[in-house]
């Protein structure tokens, strides 16, 4: 985090800060993709750091592996959907990494750390309060996180349009944190609700894709199946 904070202060290019976070992780003797880093650096961007920078270091961090996206993406899902109202660019930003990194799911399952992976996934995502699961076996964590992906979109979309008669359940399994200590976009109204509108679209957009992929579609399927 250090070096985080470094490179921040210096503008460095997102490639070399990841070389540099990768070497320094090597010679501490920690397996990459890193856990760890991914709850650090998602919990350093959202919200006390959210400026440009830190969402690139944090899109390189997850392009590189040395993170494993599906966890940042998970993390990030807990704190950005919830407060998409007060951080429109956030959600927007998760939404462009959510279609960048959600549909290669083939290079995730071979991770040398995968089962640790889901089990982290598990455990952000609390699956075992959302869908009574207590086993965190990494396929099941896998067709679960999709699922619960999907769901959020949907049910953030049909909120932003008024549409949703009760609050998802995910709003209140990750309630709203001080919003004094939160950094909020400075951004005018008119440009806010253009943001909001542009997020909808976009949502609908990646719930699509999701329904349209050819993987994807065929795990929602066998969920829907199932239900």
């Amino acid at each position: 985090m250090e070096l985080t904070k470094w490179a921040q202060e210096k503008k460095m290019d997102p490639l070399l800060w990841s070389i540099q976070v990768s070497s320094a992780l090597n010679s501490a003797g920690v397996s990459l993709p890193s856990v760890d880093l991914a709850h650090r650096l998602v919990s350093y961007t959202c919200f006390d750091n959210h400026v440009p920078l830190a969402w690139k270091l944090l899109e390189k961090a997850m392009a590189v592996r040395i993170l494993p996206p599906l966890l940042a993406l998970s993390l990030l899902s807990t704190r950005v959907l919830p407060h998409r109202h007060l951080h429109p660019a956030a959600y927007a930003l998760y939404i462009d990494l959510l279609n960048r990194h959600a549909f290669s799911l083939s290079s995730h399952i071979h991770f040398p750390n995968y089962p640790k992976v889901m089990a982290s996934i598990h455990h952000a995502l609390r699956f075992s309060q959302l869908y009574s699961s207590h086993d965190p076996q990494p396929g099941l964590v896998l067709v679960h996180f999709l699922f619960t992906v999907v769901s959020q979109l949907l049910e953030a979309s049909l909120d932003d349009e008024g549409l949703l008669q009760h609050k998802p359940r995910w709003i209140a399994r990750f309630p709203d944190p001080d919003v004094d200590n939160m950094l909020i976009d400075a951004s005018p109204n008119h440009t806010k609700d253009s943001l909001h509108r542009k997020n909808t679209a976009l949502a609908i957009e990646t719930i699509s894709r999701f329904l349209h992929h050819k993987v994807t579609s065929r795990i929602l399927s066998l969920v829907q199946r199932n239900m």
